[in-house]
């Protein structure tokens, strides 16, 4: 499977997973309102909101707790498995090179490796040869 398609299949997954009717995305006063409302969320008696924070700008009723750490888990297992494959590892961070424009320099490869702990020094050394082939060929360098 390429690194692209897992991140398609992981956005669809999120994107109707039990949890969703329990979690908001919020970047304003007005967004986190009406979050507030979707999820129904409570105060406590101190008068603050019941509220998860999760990545992103995220917010999660801790009513959707149990169900969101369950499909992560079973997530995190299924990209485990996945990530061990070696074409994969090296498409992942060829994406992420672009990702990140390494080519920039700026820290960007470092970054987009980043997203790969795992990597052996000749998997990165061959998606950095393919992600500068790939430059050359579209005369971006």
């Amino acid at each position: 499977m390429i690194y692209t398609r897992l991140k398609h299949i992981r956005q669809k997954a999120v994107d109707h997973a039990a949890w969703n009717k329990f979690c908001f995305f919020a970047f304003s006063n007005e967004q986190f309102m009406e979050g507030v409302k979707k999820v129904g969320a409570k105060k406590n008696k101190e008068g603050k909101w019941m509220l998860v924070k999760i990545p992103g700008g995220g917010f999660l009723n801790p009513k959707g707790l149990p169900t969101w750490h369950a499909f992560w888990d079973n997530w995190d297992k299924y990209e485990d498995a996945i990530k061990k494959d070696d074409e994969f590892i090296i498409n992942g961070l060829i994406y992420e090179y672009g990702n990140y424009e390494a080519a920039l320099g700026m820290g960007g490869k470092a970054n987009a490796e980043a997203h790969f702990p795992g990597a052996t020094k000749e998997q990165k050394h061959i998606a950095w040869q393919r992600y500068w082939k790939d430059l050359e060929e579209r005369d971006i360098v």
